[in-house]
């Protein structure tokens, strides 16, 4: 093998990427993340679960603020950050209980 490796490239009409591209909240750097999906070459039942993690992970994600960011696609990819755990109900509604005690404290100041 040569000092260079063919990089593989899955199709942009490929339905399981399309499903994924359509659900990740950040479209950035697509040709990479392409890139990490064929190196992934996941089947229909690894699509529907990294779906079914987008699903959670989104919300947290919403939970976390306004000022953050899920990873790249190709960083989520790369790292199998679809396989991460849902954080438990209770850390969840701690978040939400400080966030509303954020805005209060905001409300009573104006």
């Amino acid at each position: 093998m040569g000092k260079y490796h063919k990089v593989v490239i899955i199709a942009a009409d490929d339905p399981g990427w399309t499903r994924f591209w359509e659900c990740y909240p950040r479209r950035e750097a697509k040709l990479d993340a392409r890139k990490a999906w064929a190196q992934l070459n996941p089947d229909a039942e690894l699509v529907d679960a990294i779906i079914q993690a987008l699903g959670w992970q989104r919300q947290y994600w919403a939970k976390k603020g306004d000022w953050y960011e899920p990873p790249l696609p190709a960083t989520y990819l790369r790292n199998r950050r679809f396989e991460d755990e849902p954080p438990a109900r209770s850390a969840m509604r701690q978040m939400s209980k400080a966030a509303a005690t954020v805005f209060q404290t905001l409300r009573e100041k104006s």
